[in-house]
């Protein structure tokens, strides 16, 4: 079996109230209104901008997950902060909206893998929190040994370009085991605005202070 699994082929569907609720850009807000207004044009930017891979390595006992929007990104996010805050915000949160539904592909392609290689997924390891920072550098190693993927990664261990992230797959015998997703009750960050379990956008949330056009 292959070493390591490349994934090109990603569906994006944005949520724009996902996007809007973690720019804390509320209905009610004198903002709102241009913000959708606005909104069609930067989702379709960043669409044009990224180049969306992600790679899987498989191990005996673990296997290394790099999920990248590529080079463009970044740029486009940082071109739309230039022409207003508001774009630049909304830029920024639909670009990490987008490397989130990656995720929600490479989890489809690890439970077909799962299937072929008759193992389940024991636990989800990310850094900070179940591993060091330094982990990073290890799965883009793994990776790197088999698979050219234009990451690299700094003396701090962080990933570049900056729309990239990895974790391990911890591996089970239990082929009914599959905990390959984030589980936001693990995260330290109690106030992340894309934790589930969060309110609707609606509510007391719209009386939220206004972010700056």
């Amino acid at each position: 079996m292959e070493l390591v699994k490349t994934i090109t082929a990603f569906d994006f569907t944005l949520e724009k109230e996902r996007v809007f609720r973690t720019a804390e850009c509320y209905p009610g807000m004198p903002s709102y209104k241009k913000a959708e207004t606005i909104y069609p044009e930067i989702v379709q930017g960043l669409r044009n901008a990224v180049s969306p891979c992600a790679w899987i390595c498989f191990g005996k006992t673990h296997w290394y997950c790099l999920l990248t929007l590529g080079s463009g990104a970044e740029p486009y996010v940082v071109s739309c902060a230039k022409d207003t805050l508001l774009k630049g915000l909304l830029a920024d949160k639909a670009a990490e909206e987008l490397l989130f539904s990656m995720d929600s592909t490479v989890a489809a392609a690890v439970k077909a893998e799962c299937r072929r290689r008759e193992v389940g997924i024991k636990r989800r390891l990310e850094a900070p929190e179940q591993l060091p920072w330094k982990a990073q550098q290890i799965i883009l190693k793994k990776i790197e040994k088999n698979q050219h993927t234009g990451v690299t990664v700094s003396g701090s261990y962080v990933f570049h370009p900056p729309r990239s992230m990895g974790y391990i797959l911890e591996l089970t015998h239990k082929q009914d085991c599959f905990a390959a997703v984030h589980d936001c009750s693990t995260c330290k960050n109690k106030e992340c605005l894309r934790r589930n379990g969060r309110q609707p956008l609606s509510g007391p949330q719209v009386q939220a202070a206004e972010k700056p056009d």
